[in-house]
This record gives structure tokens, C-alpha cells and sequence, in this order.
């Protein structure tokens, strides 16, 4: 059904002019007007070859038909070229109500007006133009179609005599066929218009979807990006608070990176990133959350901590796994990372305050060469203060 609703607005698409921009509501608007067009214009193919095959009409009647139906045809073309080419969607509505209006005024002109089957299909007007645009243009055009039925009672009403050029013998056969194809076009309009408005939202939503994705997820190693790991960690300590649980937080930074892209190009760096990310997502619990934040800083949530150890574990076992040759492109590369932990609230006890003090452990991990480092004193301890000087001592380094 999906595949069916994506091909059906691809080809409504193809008929529109894909340089106007449009909101929503006016994709759907455009994708009917292009729906009737097209659906008006297989009508009118049909109605022709029908009425020429089975409803035999005088020489009068026949130039009559192929008349309309060569003004209706020609009217639906151009209504296809506005709507191809131009933003005057407006006109093409209008267009296509006429291609509609003028062979149900001549067919009831034929067929003997308001005694006739033709005039009821009138209704149309104010439908086909409400449905389209809004109801001002459909109140519109239901005056219209209410002033040309008065019209046709009038001349009912006088003596002038419409004569009809469809035998007595086929008028019944032909006002059921009039009310069968009114019948299916109602049915075609809400199925055209269903599909129509599905594809619209399924575009939606894929947009804000791509949207949200890209706000809140890394391109290159669809990890969770900084933005959606601080609103993580802030919502996982507030849960912890409340079941007065432990959260674990490391902080993740490779050795010497920039010289892998000064070495073998960015391109290569990328690769051993998407690797290293994959690594971690396999090694992690499946309550735990990986995120990276920038170039080769990454960073692991540990939810249901049971005690500050396990976090040393895990970190030890990360760099274990992260460390271990990558066999990339341009040969089997290795690589050295720092871990800096922290855990809430045997060392901080807001978010801000826990990811700064396991990113200064990460610093001091780095600048000591210990692979893994984390301070259990607790907030402002002297453990603390050594980290920030030590951190403080390498960015001015």
C-alpha cells in the first residue's frame, strides 16, 4: 500500500511546476487539482468514445459532441500547463471547473433540460471547486450552478422546447449511467483524495523525522550528539534521584588523532571513527548510552550503577575493545584512548557538575598516560582541585 501511495504522488508530481514552493496544505490542494485534471481528462475520453459508440445521435448532435469535447479537452491542457509551469494553480481550478461545467450545460441542453438526466450533475460545480480551494470558490460556484438550473426551469417553464438528440429509448440507460459514474467519481474523489493527503503527511513526517534526526544524532557515526546526550544525562540523574540509584559517566578521548588525518586524511579518520563507534555500541549494556560529543570525544551514560567499581570495569573494558588493530583501508591502524569516569552522587550531584568532573578526569588520564583515571573524593575534594590543575596545566601547555 505504501509503494502505491508513494507512486501515486510521484506521478501527481510530475505535473507540478518543481520550482514553486508550497506549505502542506497547498501540496494537497496542487496534488487534487492535478488528480482531476487527470481523472476529468480520462472521463471525458470515456464519456466521447461512449456516447459515439452507444447512443445514436443525429448529424446535429454528433458536431455538437465533438465540439464540447474539443473545447473541454483543450480547456483541461491548459489547465495541466498552468499548473506545469506556472503558480497560477488558481486559473487552472477555474479551467477545470468550466471543462466540467460546459458539457453539462450542452448535455442538458440535448437532453431535454430540466426534464433531462444531465442537470442534477450540476452539484459537481460546488463540490469539485470547495474541495480544491475553499469554500468562497465553491459558494461561487454554486451560484453559478444554482443561476443555470433556474435557467433551465425557466425555459422549461416557457414555451420554448429543448429537443433532445438521444432517443426516448435510451434515456433510461443513460440516467443510470450518469448516476453510476457520479457515484464512482464521488468514490474516485475520496479515495484520490485519501491517498493524496497520506502521501502529503507521509512526507511530513518523514521530513521532521529527518529533521529531529539530524538535530539529534551524529552523521557520521549515528551516535546521539552532544545536545541529546546533556538532556540525557540530566533526565538519567533525575530518575536516579528519585529511585536513589548511582548513574556512571565516562568521558572517552583518543590519543594523538589529529595526527591519524594529518597522516592518512580525514577520510581515513572517519572510517576509524564509524569503527571505534561501532565497537562501543557492542560492548556497552543494552540500558547504557554512547554518545559522541565531538571529533574523538565520546562519552558513555551507565545507568543502575550498583557500586563505583563497576564503572572502572567498564571503562577498562571499553579500552580494551577500542584499542584493539582496525583494519581499515589503508592497513591496520591502532589507537590510544584516555577514559575519564565520574558517578552520581558518590562524586557530584547535578549534570553539569558530573560531566565536568569526569571530563577533567579524562584530562588527567591523558596527560599521565593512565589510560583510565577517575577521583572517588567527593565534591570539592583535593582530589578535584588536582584534576583542574592538571587539566588547566595541558590547555595552556
Amino acid at each position: 500500500m505504501d509503494k502505491l501511495v508513494t507512486t501515486f504522488g510521484s506521478v501527481l508530481d510530475a505535473f507540478i511546476a518543481p520550482r514553486v514552493a508550497q506549505s502542506d496544505i497547498q501540496k494537497v490542494r496542487s496534488r487534487s487539482l492535478v488528480g482531476f485534471l487527470l481523472a476529468n481528462s480520462f472521463n471525458t475520453v470515456v464519456i466521447f468514445i461512449g456516447l459515439s459508440l452507444f447512443y445514436p445521435f443525429t448529424t446535429a448532435g454528433k458536431q455538437l459532441t465533438t465540439l464540447t469535447m474539443s473545447v473541454t479537452g483543450l480547456s483541461l491542457i491548459v489547465a495541466l500547463l498552468l499548473v506545469r509551469y506556472t503558480r497560477r494553480h488558481d486559473v487552472a481550478a477555474h479551467l477545470l471547473i468550466v471543462s466540467i461545467y460546459i458539457p453539462i450545460v450542452l448535455g442538458a441542453c440535448v437532453t431535454g433540460g430540466m426534464s433531462g438526466p444531465v442537470v442534477f450533475l450540476l452539484v459537481w460545480l460546488p463540490i469539485v471547486a470547495g474541495f480544491l480551494f475553499n469554500w468562497q470558490m465553491g459558494l461561487g460556484w454554486l451560484a453559478i450552478a444554482v443561476l443555470t438550473a433556474v435557467g433551465f426551469y425557466m425555459v422549461a417553464d416557457s414555451d420554448l422546447q429543448l429537443e433532445s438528440v438521444v432517443p426516448a429509448a435510451n434515456m433510461v440507460p443513460l440516467r443510470f449511467t450518469l448516476l453510476a459514474t457520479s457515484l464512482i467519481g464521488i468514490g474516485g474523489l475520496i479515495i484520490g483524495y485519501t491517498l493524496i493527503n497520506r502521501h502529503v503527511v507521509d512526507e511530513i513526517t518523514g521530513e521532521r523525522r529527518k529533521y529531529e534526526r539530524l538535530a539529534n544524532f551524529d552523521a557520521l557515526t549515528s551516535l546521539p550528539n552532544r545536545m541529546h546526550f546533556h538532556r540525557t544525562l540530566a533526565r538519567t540523574i533525575e530518575q536516579a534521584k528519585r529511585a536513589e540509584d548511582r548513574v556512571g559517566l565516562l568521558v572517552m578521548d583518543l590519543n594523538k588523532f589529529k595526527s591519524i588525518n594529518d597522516t592518512y586524511g580525514h577520510s581515513v579518520g572517519d572510517e576509524l571513527l564509524h569503527h571505534m563507534a561501532s565497537r562501543l555500541m557492542e560492548r556497552v549494556r543494552g540500558t547504557d548510552f554512547v554518545a559522541r560529543l565531538s571529533g574523538d570525544e565520546f562519552v558513555v551514560i551507565m545507568e543502575h550503577v550498583a557500586k563505583p567499581q563497576d564503572v572502572a570495569n567498564k571503562a577498562r573494558s571499553l579500552i580494551k575493545i577500542v584499542e584493539q588493530p582496525y583494519g581499515l583501508s589503508v592497513g591496520t591502524l591502532e589507537l590510544r584512548v584516555s577514559v575519564g569516569g565520574a558517578v552520581y552522587p558518590d562524586q557530584e550531584v547535578d549534570e553539569a557538575a558530573l560531566f565536568s568532573r569526569a571530563d577533567l578526569a579524562m584530562f588527567y588520564a591523558k596527560q599521565h598516560c593512565l589510560g583510565f583515571y577517575m577521583d572517588m573524593l567527593p565534591p570539592q575534594g583535593e582530589g578535584y582541585l588536582r584534576q583542574l590543575k592538571a587539566a588547566t596545566s595541558r590547555q595552556s601547555a
